[in-house]
């Protein structure tokens, strides 16, 4: 799914991007349903195929990142075998480690303190932490940065959009183009496949894409200059949360 970025197909209307949004939320109780590992693993499979270069789809990667990225070869290949050692299962699966502890709290309820009663305990389950659909929007140049906060929000078993930067649209798409290709055996795969649409438009001057993509968003996550976070924030409902990252955060 993309819009009228380099390489990519006309812009959708404001309808086409309602019935999107409807179906990653109607994604939602497939992705929950499946374990952390199958995720980790199902997603790692891509990263690996983008990580080998014997693999045709690190090859389209290469060729589309010299093409439409406009990055000179040996560039083009330094970046994506750098950006994929983080898209491989073990990667992830350390991503996870790092993050949880046991990633296995994503599969199911756990003890959480309570706000009205500290002295009492709850259970919660950690998915998709603020749930609905995950809007994620990068703003950067580099190619591959979109690709790892797409990933992060599949990994919480969260549906994600993902709006990347102008120069980096290759890789998102070609990720997802990986998932897809593994839908046709595999049903993790699918259910990741289904969660997931890359679109790109013009920040701040599409608002037939804009307006309803952050109208209907469970959440936002943003990477990009102040000025950038300070118009998503604007657009935003309020009660939605917004998980910034500026330039000066790595």
């Amino acid at each position: 799914m993309s819009g009228d970025a380099p390489g990519g197909g006309p812009a959708l209307t404001r309808d086409q991007v309602r019935e999107l949004m409807n179906s990653l939320e109607s994604s939602a109780p497939a992705l929950a349903a499946l374990g952390v590992a199958q995720v980790v693993h199902a997603l790692g499979a891509v990263g690996e195929r983008l990580a080998d270069p014997g693999d045709p789809l690190h090859q389209r990667a290469l060729e589309q990142l010299v093409q439409q990225a406009e990055a000179p070869p040996e560039a083009a290949r330094w970046l994506l075998d750098g950006m994929a050692r983080d898209w491989t299962t073990r990667a992830l699966q350390t991503l996870l480690e790092r993050e949880f502890g046991d990633p296995t709290v994503l599969d199911r309820f756990m003890a959480a303190p309570s706000t009205d009663f500290p002295d009492r305990r709850r259970r919660a389950l950690v998915v998709g932490r603020f749930g609905g659909v995950g809007v994620h929007i990068s703003s950067g140049s580099v190619p591959g940065v979109s690709v790892t906060s797409m990933l992060r929000g599949l990994l919480v078993k969260s549906p994600v959009l993902l709006k990347p930067g102008r120069a980096d649209v290759v890789l998102p798409r070609l990720f997802a183009a990986g998932l897809t290709e593994a839908a046709e055996h595999s049903t993790v795969a699918r259910a990741l496949a289904d969660a997931l649409a890359v679109l790109w438009w013009p920040g701040g001057q599409a608002p037939e894409i804009e307006g309803p993509v952050l109208e209907q968003a469970g959440y936002v996550v943003v990477y990009g200059d102040d000025e950038t976070t300070r118009s998503v924030r604007s657009r935003v409902p309020g009660g939605t949360p917004v998980v910034d990252y500026p330039h000066r955060v790595s």
